[in-house]
């Protein structure tokens, strides 16, 4: 969005004399927020804990070079009326860059101004915004006004956007316009119009509201006369008129609450209905940000309430007495059998033991199956019995079901070294207006499952402990496990990072999944093994692949990181004529550093990703640990310790001709 640099509100009011109070002038240095200091002169008095209070004329003058080196002249006045903004408010608020060309015999100096001036009209009422607001920014080139840069016109009533609004400005060399208006009730109301650039195209949105509510929405390629989303929310017409008509049992009703400049009905995320409104939304958040941010100095002084900017309604929707029954059933279901099922899970023996036959593994895979899908249930019951999600249409919401709960489960586990799956048909459907009975039914259903699985696994948690030989391998091996899935965490999500700062990325997803499939061997390995010793040798196995890879996890999650300072270090700042200052980079040593990034480093990352043999890859690791501290040590040198390893990697793409060059 365009600067549109610190503006302050800016009242005139009335002058005042208060009764019973005596007022005492000041003028001098005067604070706005921590960092800025200007001179101020304005009448007060004391209040009985001896206080001030500004009551009366207030004028602020300041001018100062910022710490971007742009000179700032700042000055607004207004009046206060015990301690609150009332009146007519004045700000102007001017940030030039001053480029000096000569100083005179008389010791003037001459210079070149380029920049901006902005002024902001405002008015108050006993500290609140109240009547026009008026915004206006001009540019500023070689001295001369060169037209003007973004105009505003917006009106409060008692601190709340109502009326016409009109916005004009820039964004870079872009132009934008935005016109709507508000309710009497603060709710955006009426024909909305945007005017911006996208991806340099030309753009027309247009908006129809209904006293806060989104009801038309139409966005237009001027460039191309394409139509890129033309939406009739149909259905919220619709429940309007019948809320309007005073129609009964409709299970919702217009709400109380402000929401902001998002319309939702219970949209899902990345619907047209949603993605249509990111970028107008976008647009004019920045551009309001201004005034309900107290971007601007003047509107950090005190004596006046936040500004509130237009808002949006929703539907408010209720329960019948069947369905929060329903909701709280299958809360307390959830609750149960997730606990019960959480006790199979984590059962040490029964994990560790998953691959004694089919059976098994397949009823562990199906459990671990079930408590995901319970535990995403229970969020969304949980949604759904939240104070939040009343203003959510659950027709809307759940349009597309559940995400991550399906009709058809497939359950895939691996026995015998072989990938096998197995489909279920849950029966139910889980979208649309009938979503809690839907989860009522489909929970019901694998209840059932378990209540038929539950013997079984009980006995074979039985025959598995009275066939345990070593407890407490058993318990160093889950804890390793346990150890490579918290250090992985590869369900925070890509990019992500962990509490070392280390983002998840595509390299350790395949770094954990290639653990998984050898864990899964040696798993099978330990449930089949028969005797002590076998027992042993297959346990410690699986102990010793759980804390290579934790080791190999930062080595290939440090690799960006690493990366990072390779390329700082074969990057120096050259010289920049046209600015006088170093601050153009440059690499050095370009043959080594390409040749390491290109083909070296590439190379053992793929063999770590890649090794068939685990045991490898502590020394792989070690590798790429001395070329990093090599090329690091490389970049320190002078060119001419380093030319003859320069030429003779130009074009080498042989990962141990090119460590041979670098001696390592």
């Amino acid at each position: 969005m365009s600067r549109f640099y610190t503006v302050a509100i800016l009242l005139m009011f009335c002058s005042f004399s208060a009764v019973g109070q005596t007022l005492q002038n000041y003028e001098g240095p005067y604070r706005i927020g921590e960092t800025e200091e200007g001179e101020a002169k304005f009448t007060y008095y004391t209040d009985g804990e001896d206080e001030r209070v500004i009551s009366g004329p207030f004028t602020y003058e300041n001018q100062f070079f910022d710490e971007e080196g742009k000179f700032v002249q700042r000055d607004f006045s207004g009046s206060y009326v015990d301690g609150l903004k009332n009146g007519k408010w004045n700000y102007s608020d001017n940030v030039f860059d001053i480029n000096i060309r000569s100083v005179t015999d008389r010791l003037q100096i001459l210079a070149d101004l380029n920049g901006f001036r902005t002024r902001l009209e405002a008015n108050y009422q006993d500290g609140k915004a109240h009547g026009s607001w008026a915004l206006s920014e001009q540019k500023i080139e070689d001295g001369k006004v060169a037209g003007f840069f973004t105009r505003i016109q917006m009106n409060f009533n008692e601190g709340r956007m109502v009326g016409r609004f009109a916005f004009q400005g820039e964004d870079g060399e872009d132009p934008i316009k935005i016109e709507g208006s508000f309710s009497n009730d603060h709710f955006f109301d009426g024909t909305w119009r945007y005017e911006y650039v996208l991806d340099s195209v030309p753009v027309l949105e247009t908006r129809i509201y209904d006293d806060g509510f989104l009801i038309n929405l139409e966005i237009e390629d001027k460039k191309n006369n394409i139509t890129l989303f033309d939406i009739e929310f149909e259905e919220v017409q619709q429940k309007l008129g019948q809320v309007r008509r005073g129609e009964e049992d409709l299970g919702f009703t217009i709400g109380d609450t402000y929401f902001g400049y998002l319309f939702d009905d219970g949209f899902p995320d990345f619907s047209e209905e949603e993605v249509s409104q990111k970028v107008g939304n976008e647009l004019l958040s920045s551009i309001l940000g201004q005034f309900t941010n107290k971007e601007m100095a003047g509107l950090r002084l005190s004596g006046v309430e936040e500004l509130q900017a237009g808002v949006t309604r929703r539907f408010e929707y209720t329960y019948t007495e069947d369905e929060q029954e329903a909701l709280e059933e299958v809360d307390r279901t959830l609750s149960q059998y997730i606990s019960d099922i959480q006790k199979f899970v984590n059962n040490t023996s029964l994990s560790l033991n998953r691959q004694r036959s089919d059976s098994l593994a397949f009823t562990y895979k199906y459990l671990d199956n079930t408590l995901n899908k319970f535990e995403l249930l229970q969020e969304n019951v949980k949604l759904l019995q939240s104070e939040e999600f009343k203003y959510q249409s659950r027709e809307f919401y759940y349009a597309d079901g559940i995400e991550g709960i399906y009709q058809y489960d497939t359950i895939t586990y691996t026995y015998d070294e072989e990938e096998r799956v197995r489909i279920y048909d849950n029966r139910v459907s889980l979208d649309g207006e009938g979503v809690i009975f839907n989860i009522k039914e489909y929970v019901e259903g694998k209840t059932a499952i378990v209540d038929q699985i539950d013997p079984f696994v009980r006995q074979s948690i039985r025959e598995i402990e009275r066939d345990m030989v070593s407890q407490q391998l058993e318990q160093d091996m889950l804890v390793y496990m346990d150890s490579v899935t918290a250090v992985f965490n590869v369900s925070r999500g890509m990019t992500r990072p962990d509490a070392n700062q280390i983002p998840l990325s595509r390299a350790l997803v395949t770094l954990y999944e290639s653990y998984q499939r050898k864990l899964d061997s040696k798993m099978q390995r330990y449930s089949n093994a028969e005797g002590f010793e076998k027992k042993q040798e297959a346990g410690l196995e699986i102990v010793e692949l759980s804390q290579i890879y934790i080791d190999s996890y930062e080595v290939i999650g440090r690799l960006p990181e690493r990366l990072e300072t390779l390329d700082q270090s074969y990057t120096k700042l050259s010289y920049n004529p046209y600015m006088d200052r170093y601050d153009i980079p440059t690499r050095i040593k370009r043959n080594i550093y390409f040749a390491a990034i290109d083909h070296l480093i590439p190379h053992y990352r793929n063999a770590i990703l890649t090794a068939e043999d685990y045991r490898e890859l502590p020394e792989l690791t070690r590798e790429l640990d001395r070329i990093f501290d090599r090329l690091i040590e490389i970049s320190k040198l002078e060119d001419s310790e380093t030319s003859t390893i320069e030429r003779r990697l130009r074009r080498e793409s042989n990962p141990d001709r090119i460590k041979r060059q670098l001696d390592i």
